[in-house]
C-alpha cells in the first residue's frame, strides 16, 4: 500500500491509533516533516514512513506517544533526514530495519526501555558514530549495525567501549544474545 507515495504537498499528518493498514504509505513524501502518532497507539506501523521526508523524533517532527512500546519493521527505513535518535522511554522493541539506511544518522542513544533491537535495525547507517545502548538490552540482532562503517563508540553500562572484543565481552558476560555480524563491518577497533 502507497496511498500518498511521492505527496510532495502533504507536511503534516496525523495518525489515529485505529490504523491497521501498513506499508508504504508516505514513500517519497520528501516534504512530510510533522506526523503524530495519535495517544493509546501501541506500536509504530512497519514501513509507514518509509523513504519520506523526516529530519525530526520529536516534539518537532514525529511525535510519538508514551502508549508506543515498539517501532514496527522498517518503520523509518530510508529517512535520510535524521541526524541524531534518542528512542524513547516506554520503547522495548526496535523492528527489523527500522531505522535501516538513514544515511545520515550520527547518534543513537536508546533508553533504558530498550531490551531488543531486532536484525537488521540500523544496518547501513554510514555515518553513525556512536551509540549508547540500554543498560537493560538482552538482545541485537543480526545485523543490527552492520555496515555502519564510522562507528567507532559503543557506551554500555556506562562504559564507552572502542574495541570490538571488549565490547562483546561486556555483552556476554550480561547474557546480552547478539550474533557474530550483530556489529558486522563497523570502524571499532579489533582488539590487538
Amino acid at each position: 500500500l502507497v496511498a500518498f507515495a511521492s505527496c510532495n504537498s502533504l507536511k503534516e499528518i496525523s495518525i489515529p491509533k485505529s490504523l491497521s493498514t501498513t506499508g508504504r504509505i508516505f514513500n517519497g513524501c520528501s516534504n512530510l516533516k510533522k506526523v503524530v502518532f495519535e495517544s493509546g497507539m501501541t506500536a509504530i506501523p512497519g514501513s509507514i514512513l518509509y523513504g519520506s521526508g523526516i529530519e525530526e523524533i520529536g516534539v518537532n517532527g514525529v511525535v510519538i506517544p508514551s502508549s508506543v512500546t515498539s517501532i514496527g519493521g522498517s518503520a523509518f527505513e530510508r529517512c535520510s533526514g535524521l541526524t541524531e535518535l534518542t528512542i524513547q522511554n516506554g520503547i522495548t522493541t526496535i523492528g527489523g530495519n527500522a531505522f535501516r539506511s538513514c544515511g545520515n544518522i550520527t547518534s543513537v542513544i536508546f533508553s533504558d526501555t530498550v531490551t531488543n533491537i531486532v536484525d537488521w535495525s540500523f544496518a547501513g547507517c554510514g555515518k553513525l558514530e556512536s551509540i549508547t545502548l540500554s543498560n537493560n538490552i538482552s538482545n541485537i540482532g543480526d545485523g543490527a549495525f552492520n555496515s555502519c562503517t564510522s562507528l567507532n563508540s559503543v557506551t554500555y553500562n556506562s562504559v564507552r567501549y572502542t574495541q570490538i572484543g571488549l565490547l562483546k565481552a561486556a555483552l556476554s558476560e550480561a547474557s546480552v544474545k547478539y550474533t557474530s555480524n550483530s556489529f558486522g563491518g563497523v570502524n571499532l577497533i579489533e582488539d590487538e
